[in-house]
């Protein structure tokens, strides 16, 4: 993996600008963090004691996993999206390979069930909820327990595992605490700062607390793997691989090497690195190379993938929208290149191991990244990168009017970056 692009930028020397920068941090700081703090704790701190209620200590035990334990029943708790479950794949497809024996169960929502569908001695519960923003905080736990209760009994799990470093909106520890597993691994509620805050006394919940750290988030992950049996960093893990090659068949011509270009992250401004100009200009760039691009994403990325389209006319092929992630796969896995911001699609190519070029702007590169072996990622750091505060307000801010950290990435040094990946994989 390779993080190039980071000149470190001269420091902020507008007298303006700089006023601004200290007057956001002390907001945040007299403000935003005693409210946010006055709220969440004493919320999470009643969902940990109805916890603890309905799941009495007997039944919910404590002991450490043994170093010969035999592990015959593991149960996956994944409910986030689609790129922090892609940043899992690793650990996961680690596990199946040091137990081959164990029967795994895999508790997600239906929007990622097909990453499994084809896993043997695997069963897929599909756990998903509608409830609001607010509202979940407060029915999310009765909802798990009554999940549990129905899903869980009669199954006699050895170890829950909830592979996420962030905070957990989605209750998981909750579940794997009714789950009734005797050992139970995840991270800390002090592996970030702001899920020290949301999830305040939630390592009461677990009998293995891992601690953050830097790094790549899927190499972070792959900690978990050293608190089992036989447990280790390595050797190698084995890749992902998608079999629903037809369907790439049937789109994409054997006699071009294709680009994989992902142009939008919808869930925040601050991280797409410009939207119908640059991505339509580096697009160019490399079909005049004699490579082919083909436009991935979800639905509300079609209408920038059809303006891109109508702007090539020639060896563009449109899927955004079209696909399941298995077809999604398939088809990261048969081109040359990725190229796109901080996004689910980027997170699967790395564990693929496709080579990518990630263009990021208020996201952590040292976490978010290419990950991969194969890859590099764009970043310039100011002197507000990640974003100023960024554990507290998830990227939604910024103290320009525009998004700085991504507006100084040029296009001619992202279409080099892709070039130089390109040029080092035979055709």
């Amino acid at each position: 993996m390779d993080i190039s692009v980071r000149s470190r930028t001269q420091k902020i020397d507008e007298p303006q600008v700089r006023f601004g920068l200290w007057l956001w941090r002390k907001f945040y700081s007299w403000a935003y963090m005693p409210y946010l703090w006055l709220i969440c704790a004493p919320i999470a701190m009643l969902q940990v004691l109805y916890a603890r209620r309905m799941v009495s200590p007997q039944e919910n035990g404590s002991s450490q996993l043994d170093a010969g334990a035999n592990l015959s029943h593991v149960l996956l708790i994944l409910l986030d999206h689609i790129g922090d479950t892609a940043v899992a794949l690793p650990l996961l497809l680690g596990l199946r390979r040091d137990f081959p024996a164990a029967q795994f169960t895999i508790v997600t929502h239906s929007g990622l069930a097909e990453l499994f569908a084809d896993w043997e001695n695997c069963d897929i519960l599909i756990a998903d909820h509608d409830d609001g923003k607010w509202h979940r905080w407060f029915s999310l736990p009765r909802q798990r327990w009554l999940f549990a209760r129905r899903h869980f009994h009669g199954r006699h799990f050895d170890v829950c595992i909830i592979p996420r470093q962030d905070v957990d909106f989605q209750c998981a520890l909750l579940l794997g605490y009714f789950s009734g597993a005797p050992h139970r691994i995840s991270f800390s509620e002090t592996a970030t700062g702001l899920k020290r805050w949301h999830n305040k006394h939630y390592d009461r919940l677990l009998t293995c607390a891992l601690s953050g750290a830097m790094g790549a988030e899927a190499h972070q992950l792959l900690r978990i793997r050293a608190q089992l049996p036989a447990g280790s960093l390595g050797p190698p893990l084995p890749r992902l691989r998608f079999l629903d090659s037809a369907w790439v068949q049937s789109r994409l011509s054997p006699e071009l090497r294709w680009v994989a270009v992902c142009p939008s992250e919808g869930s925040s401004p601050l991280k797409q690195w410009g939207l119908l100009q640059r991505w339509l200009d580096v697009s160019r760039a490399l079909t005049q190379q004699g490579f082919g691009i083909v436009l991935v994403g979800g639905k509300q990325d079609q209408p920038l993938a059809r303006a891109i389209a109508r702007g090539l006319n020639q060896a563009c092929v449109d899927v955004t929208g079209q696909t399941n992630l298995s077809q999604l796969g398939a088809l990261l896995q048969a081109c040359a290149l990725f190229l796109g911001n901080d996004c689910g699609p980027l997170h699967l190519a790395s564990a693929i191991n496709v080579p990518s070029v990630a263009v990021l702007g208020s996201t952590c590169s040292h976490r978010y990244g290419v990950w991969s072996d194969r890859g590099t990622t764009l970043k310039q750091e100011l002197a507000c990168s990640p974003c100023v505060d960024h554990r507290r307000d998830r990227c939604v801010r910024c103290i320009y009017s525009h998004p700085k950290c991504l507006s100084d990435i040029s296009v001619s040094s992202v279409v080099e970056a892709a070039l130089r990946l390109l040029a080092t994989r035979p055709a």
